[in-house]
Parts: structure tokens; C-alpha cells; sequence
């Protein structure tokens, strides 16, 4: 497990909690077709010192053999890069510090921000992966047009980079919305696709 890098100790409300262990790096690289955020890296994560690595990582895979993707196709960040071995929600102190290290996504550059769920929820409600592959297939046609689509799966990673949208995933999921990286926080520029789709359309 990678020790919390020393700017974290020193800059971050969660440097110096004990609950709050290890750093995630990003998986993927910055030309990659699609940026995938989620929440938080497990314990897995953490241990091995990249995020999504564990066993819902591997199950993501999964979904995106299935859509025509492999997972070098996908550059994977988190919204908090250390973890919380009891699975608990993470804080929403970590937000801010943690954009210091996005490096990746910075140079990555999105310009179209999508809403989904965070796959781990998947496992509780398997419906709700259909959801999920539905917002990546989405991306990938705001790719094909030569945007840079950027997947919010999570109500936390919405709340860290979208802020001003209002409600949970369940609200939003779908939704997408174009702003440039140095606009998170402020009012939507335009809204390209969104709403709400019923599962049994996307089997």
C-alpha cells in the first residue's frame, strides 16, 4: 500500500485520519477514449496502488468487452484517492484537496460531462448496469463526434465536479451536459442529451 503522498498530510482535512488509508493512482492514460470518475478506491485499490483494480474493476471490464472497449480504452480516476477500509461514504472534505492530484484528467481536457451510476451500486441493484452501460454508450457517441466525454458514476463524483446539479444519481442519470474543465462550478452551458430511461428499454 502507497503511503498518503506528504501533501496530502499536509493540505487535506483527511491527510491525518487514521480511517482514511492508502492513495489510488489513476488508471489509464490522458489520450484514452473515455474518462470514467468514480467515488472512492477500495481497500483492493489502495493495496495496489491504482484504482478500480479490485474485483468490481474486473467486472467493469466486463462491460466494457461488451460495448466494444477495453479497458486501455479508459482512463479511470477517483473522486477521493484514499480509502476507507469499512467501506464507509466518503467525506466530502477530501473533494477539493484531492483536484490537486488531477493531472491526468486535466490533460485529458473533457468537454462533455456525463451522469451515471457508480458500478459498485450495480452489484446491490443489477438492474441498474444498464443504466450504466446505456451512459457509455452515450460517451461514446459524443467520442465518435469528436468530444472528450467525461462520466460522473456516483452521486459524490456529481457533486465534486458538477455541484450546481441538485439531487442524487437517480435525478441525473444520463443526463449530459457540455462545460469545459475550468467551468465545473459554474451554471450549465448547455444541455446535449439527459432524462431518465426505463430498464426494461435497454435490455
Amino acid at each position: 500500500m502507497r503511503a498518503k503522498p506528504a501533501w496530502c498530510r499536509d493540505n487535506c482535512p483527511l491527510g491525518k485520519n487514521r480511517w482514511r488509508q492508502g492513495f489510488a493512482e489513476d488508471s489509464g492514460t490522458a489520450d484514452a477514449k473515455l474518462l470514467c470518475i468514480w467515488e472512492n478506491p477500495s481497500a483492493d485499490d489502495v493495496d495496489k496502488r491504482e484504482a478500480a483494480s479490485d474485483a468490481m474493476g474486473g467486472l467493469f471490464n466486463g462491460w466494457l468487452r461488451d460495448l466494444g472497449l477495453h479497458r486501455s480504452d479508459v482512463l479511470i480516476a477517483n473522486t477521493l484517492r484514499c480509502a476507507d477500509p469499512s467501506g464507509a461514504s466518503s467525506p466530502k472534505g477530501g473533494f477539493g484537496p484531492c483536484r490537486h492530484w488531477d493531472d491526468k484528467i486535466n490533460t485529458y481536457d473533457p468537454n462533455i460531462w456525463g451522469v451515471t451510476y457508480n458500478p459498485s451500486q450495480c452489484l446491490a441493484v443489477p438492474q441498474w448496469r444498464l443504466y450504466v452501460k446505456r451512459a457509455i454508450e452515450m460517451a461514446l457517441m459524443y467520442r465518435a463526434e469528436g468530444r472528450r466525454p467525461a462520466l460522473l458514476m456516483g452521486t459524490q463524483a456529481m457533486n465534486a465536479f458538477l455541484p450546481h446539479l441538485q439531487g442524487g444519481v437517480g435525478t441525473w442519470k444520463c443526463h449530459f451536459e457540455e462545460k469545459n474543465i475550468g467551468n465545473r462550478a459554474s451554471e450549465q452551458v448547455s444541455i446535449r442529451s439527459g432524462g431518465v430511461f426505463q430498464a426494461a428499454k435497454l435490455q
